[in-house]
């Protein structure tokens, strides 16, 4: 059950408004992606978005970058397990993460959308930035794509604000 949220929250929190619809219609048919809690492929994908956190802050940190957006994803503990949400308008502070909850959180977790909230960054489970409209990072989002049905990740991919190309790190050249 709370790989499901996981799923959810990762769409929902990526997607703008009009791609939000189309999920929530294809989600409405019970085509669901629903991975066990310790999915080896979702395991790699956090550890090597947590890897990979120095090339995110040397982007992040590029004077004159073509961003078009960034976020990290946070884990909250709640007495289920753990959540994740996206947080924007984010900055790096002395080993911390401090960004605006972008998605709705369950009740349990106490977090809401629009609360600043401050995330180590070894306890993210993923990054992205959009550049260039191709997205940079998005570990997370790469592996729930990979796992839905061709139809369903076709219909997402569609939606996108952003292209998400053969590579996590793209060349900067």
């Amino acid at each position: 059950m709370a790989l499901i949220r996981i799923l959810v929250v990762l769409l929902l929190g990526l997607i703008t408004w009009p791609v939000r619809y189309v999920l929530g219609r294809i989600l409405g048919s019970g085509n669901v992606i629903s991975l066990p809690d310790d999915d080896p492929g979702l395991a790699k994908a956090k550890a090597d978005a947590v890897a990979a956190v120095p090339e995110f802050l040397r982007r992040l940190a590029a004077p004159g970058a073509d961003r078009d957006s960034a976020a990290v994803k946070a884990v909250l503990l709640v007495p289920s397990g753990t959540e994740h949400v996206w947080l924007t308008n984010i900055r790096y502070e002395a080993g911390e993460f401090v960004g605006t909850i972008d998605n709705d959180a369950s009740a349990e977790s106490g977090a809401r959308i629009g609360q600043v909230i401050r995330v180590r960054e070894s306890e993210i489970s993923d990054w992205k930035i959009v550049e260039k409209s191709v997205l940079v990072g998005g570990y997370t989002i790469r592996y729930f794509i990979s796992r839905m049905p061709d139809r369903q990740r076709r219909a997402i991919e569609a939606g996108l604000p952003f292209r998400i190309g053969p590579e996590a790190i793209p060349s900067t050249g």
